[in-house]
């Protein structure tokens, strides 16, 4: 078997090692390196993948053009079952004759003569984690970090070890890192000393649950007819909202469950709070959207008629804003809801008919400018209407959205 420099075969025979730790390689294993030889693939193919490390070799004069024109083209591209099928049965072949863990060490070193592209290297690693994940000891969930061990056979492990060794490649860095992009939310989000355990019981909804805050902050986002924002957002809203809510309880484990099982119930909560809506102010409201497309079509102006149809629709929001309020009733569950409605709208991106802008003129150039509003008139509206449910005074309210502006409570 020929295992040119930097080739896919190179890269896969590394994989192919540390899946071979328990000195076989299953299908589910080898159906994984397929996909995996294909993503390789693709990730090398990617137009962008070097953009930033070229653009900066040559602000600072680190190309060698000399080099760079001398250097062998890397030709990277997926392989076939039956390349992968003989790579296999050489990687066994070869495994079968090393009698400790020296041999062991010097068969990975040698696999790794032939992958001498750094990123290339990073790839191996992170990809023979994921391949010997195929056939795992316990499903991977997206909450928590979990031991490696409980997934991966210890003899996988330890070939992965001592291929990233002869890699030089931190092994310990790089799982530690491999496990945090894992979860289905942003890790920063934690606060020293918190910890995130997966929840197997149903998702809580109704009265002050953190799936009815991140409701009114869906209802507050949508007031402006406006919504655009998708299930990763709902998620991690979700995630900071469950963070706050543990820290209003002095709690340092946020229990947590699976997007999946989070996913379903979020979208139901955007259909239900969509079927709550007035059903006139809908209908109305869809019959001019209808219209509207037509008139883009044609490239007709904007027909102040509709007006009427977006304010109604608007209104309907802060109808049933104000009902779903009423089920925050945990007085330290108030500032949380306004925050992440703020942190929603602000998110939303309001590229229809929530797009405002606030004209001002540049004293320099004297020319007129557009800033585009993060947060619409609507949207602030429906904060207003928050803010007065909860009877926040002027001062608090004050610090609170000077916090919300300059980050203090994150963002999405």
């Amino acid at each position: 078997m020929e295992y040119k420099q930097n080739s896919m075969e190179a890269a896969m025979r590394c994989i192919t090692f540390t899946l071979a730790g328990d000195k076989k390689v299953s299908e589910e294993e080898i159906a994984y390196a397929l996909n995996t030889s294909e993503n390789l693939e693709n990730w090398y193919a990617n137009p962008f993948r070097n953009l930033f490390k070229d653009m900066f070799a040559g602000m600072f004069g680190e190309a060698d053009e000399d080099e760079q024109e001398d250097e062998e083209e890397i030709v990277f591209e997926a392989i076939s079952e039956e390349v992968l099928l003989a790579i296999t049965k050489d990687v066994l072949s070869k495994i079968s004759k090393c009698n400790n863990a020296a041999d062991l060490k010097a068969y990975a070193a040698l696999c790794a003569s032939s992958v001498t592209d750094e990123d290339i290297a990073g790839q191996v690693i992170r990809f023979s984690l994921y391949t010997c994940g195929a056939d795992t000891l316990s499903p991977w969930v997206d909450v928590g970090i979990q031991p490696i061990s409980t997934h991966i056979e210890k003899n996988e492990i330890r070939n992965t070890k001592y291929m990233a060794s002869a890699l030089n490649i931190d092994y310990k860095s790089f799982e530690e890192s491999y496990l945090d992009g894992l979860t289905f939310y942003n890790n920063s989000n934690l606060e020293e000393g918190e910890t995130v355990i997966l929840d197997e019981s149903e998702v809580a909804v109704g009265e002050n649950s953190a799936a009815q805050i991140l409701k009114i902050g869906l209802i507050a986002t949508g007031s402006d007819c406006d919504f655009s924002m998708g299930l990763d957002t709902f998620l991690e809203a979700y995630f900071m909202i469950s963070c706050n809510i543990a820290r209003s309880k002095g709690e340092k484990t946020i229990k947590m469950h699976t997007s999946e099982a989070l996913g379903e119930v979020l979208i139901g909560l955007f259909k239900e709070f969509q079927g709550q809506l007035d059903s006139e102010a809908t209908e109305n409201f869809f019959a001019m959207d209808h219209l509207r497309a037509q008139d883009n079509e044609e490239d007709l102006p904007w027909n102040p008629e509709y007006d009427a149809a977006i304010e109604g629709f608007s209104e309907a929001h802060h109808a049933l804003l104000k009902e779903e309020l009423k089920l925050i009733t945990d007085t330290k569950l108030r500032k949380i809801t306004y925050q992440m409605s703020y942190l929603l709208t602000k998110a939303d991106a309001d590229e229809n008919y929530g797009y405002q802008v606030i004209n001002h003129l540049d004293i320099f150039s004297g020319e007129v400018e557009q800033d585009k509003l993060e947060i619409t008139g609507a949207e602030q509206a429906s904060l207003d209407i928050i803010a007065e449910h909860f009877n926040f005074d002027e001062d608090q309210l004050y610090g609170m959205n000077q916090k919300l502006e300059d980050g203090h409570y994150g963002s999405l």
